[in-house]
């Protein structure tokens, strides 16, 4: 369901138990992602429903990322999807930009990254860092990365958690210094990756050497 401010919803009938999730945007918000995506005026829905499953899946992507604490940077970021979605459903849809400078926009966004890797990186800064709009930084990073910002940060984050967990360092001191909230985050995006939790690919170092 796409609605606007002062329209109104109600199930009048449910024919089996359901989950679903209610993403409320502020009209300013949306607004302004108009006004950055190159659509002019007040944009409105030309759709009350749609059947994108890429939409919603950004909208339990982003769900999640909060409900899960995720850095800022993911919850942000996956917002900006969430809008950059939605704006597939207005009646007048954003204009195609050509950016000549998406490759050097790209390495100084890997080298911020880098830089603060285990810092709490917005997408604002970012978006100051490349010159980019919020979505063109991000359909351009992982168009050339393989992933988004966010990702490539946890990345960059789980490689040197890697370094220090064969130094011997215990895995609540590695999240910490790595930049993960917790151990329980630092294991949750660990395994991902390497199909491990942290205290098992530690002992597994220990036993090589």
């Amino acid at each position: 369901m796409l609605l606007e401010p002062g329209e109104t919803h109600a199930n009048t009938r449910v024919h089996k138990l359901s989950d679903f999730k209610v993403l409320f945007i502020e009209p300013e918000l949306f607004v302004s992602a108009a006004q950055e995506l190159g659509v002019s005026g007040t944009p409105h829905f030309r759709l009350a429903q749609s059947e994108d499953r890429e939409l919603f899946a950004a909208v339990y992507d982003f769900s999640m990322s909060v409900e899960e604490k995720a850095t800022v940077l993911e919850q942000q970021s996956r917002l900006a999807v969430c809008l950059r979605r939605s704006f597939g459903y207005v009646e007048q849809p954003p204009r195609a930009r050509i950016i000549w400078n998406e490759h050097q926009a790209v390495r100084r966004a890997k080298a911020y990254l880098h830089e603060r890797f285990d810092g709490a990186v917005t997408l604002t800064e970012l978006v100051a860092v490349t010159g980019l709009s919020r979505f063109h930084l991000l359909r351009t990073f992982a168009q050339h990365v393989g992933m988004p910002p966010h990702a490539y940060q946890n990345h960059l984050r789980i490689e040197r958690a890697r370094t220090l967990l064969s130094a011997g360092m215990p895995p609540a001191l590695v999240a910490a210094a790595v930049g993960f909230a917790d151990q329980s985050h630092l294991s949750r995006h660990f395994k991902r990756v390497w199909r491990v939790t942290p205290g098992r690919y530690a002992r597994a170092g220990q036993r090589l050497t």
